[in-house]
């Protein structure tokens, strides 16, 4: 008799804790889609799309703090940058950046910064993105490296215009 007791106990407790684990992840994914503030791992920020529905940017991070409609603090971020087909094309590494969803703007002060695209490595410390120009800055020690056929495109482009 004793045994079944124990039993009875063990599934009673079992089945709190998994009530409990439930209500938590549902009390979660709420906070999250209501837009109240907290800490998530593993973050995947879709930043917009083309005309054809193909994603056309996404930032991504480690782990993100954030405020119900203000910044994301984001650590060990990388974002990515695709091409109308898909493709990939240009990727951003930063240590940390504070987003702002309402600006659509970006900023790290003092963060290594690495930005990679085909025969073109730009690092430094520092970042200034915004998104709505399509323009990010760099703020100090750049370091631009170019691959020669980089370069010989660029330079094949800029003569292009040049008449003789």
């Amino acid at each position: 008799m004793r045994l079944l007791v124990n039993r009875y106990w063990l599934v009673y407790l079992l089945g709190v804790f998994v009530i409990a684990l439930f209500t938590t992840v549902f009390a979660q994914t709420n906070m999250d889609s209501a837009g109240i503030s907290g800490t998530v791992t593993g973050l995947r920020l879709p930043l917009g799309y083309y005309d054809n529905g193909q994603l056309k940017s996404q930032l991504k991070a480690e782990k993100a703090t954030m405020q119900e409609n203000g910044p994301i603090y984001a650590v060990n971020i990388t974002s990515e940058f695709f091409t109308v087909e898909g493709q990939l094309d240009i990727v951003m590494i930063s240590e940390n950046c504070t987003y702002d969803k309402m600006a659509k703007t970006a900023k790290s002060d003092d963060s290594n910064v690495r930005l990679e695209k085909k025969g073109l490595t730009i690092t430094g410390k520092g970042l200034d993105w915004n998104m709505n120009e399509q323009v990010v800055t760099v703020v100090s020690n750049v370091n631009v490296v170019m691959t020669r056929s980089m370069m010989n495109v660029n330079i094949k482009n800029m003569l292009k215009g040049k008449k003789k």
